[in-house]
């Protein structure tokens, strides 16, 4: 399996994280694990995924199977 490197849009467009916040998150060493290619900053988009899935909340309603309603 061939990995693929995505830009920092591209990872702010994935999460809708703002550039700034990637870039804070960097340089308090914290978020994202990257790799820097020179000037470059490039992230494993398979290792995104894998702690973006690693993060989710399953809520009650998709854990029992019920879909949720909404009453006014």
């Amino acid at each position: 399996m061939s990995k693929k490197f995505i830009t920092e849009k591209e990872l702010s467009a994935m999460t809708g994280r703002a550039l700034q916040t990637l870039r804070n998150d960097r340089f308090n060493n914290k978020g994202f694990p990257y790799v820097k290619l020179g000037k470059s900053i490039r992230y494993d988009e398979n290792e995104c995924i894998a702690i973006i899935e690693q993060s989710k909340v399953e809520t009650s309603s998709f854990q029992t199977g019920r879909q949720p309603t909404c009453k006014e």
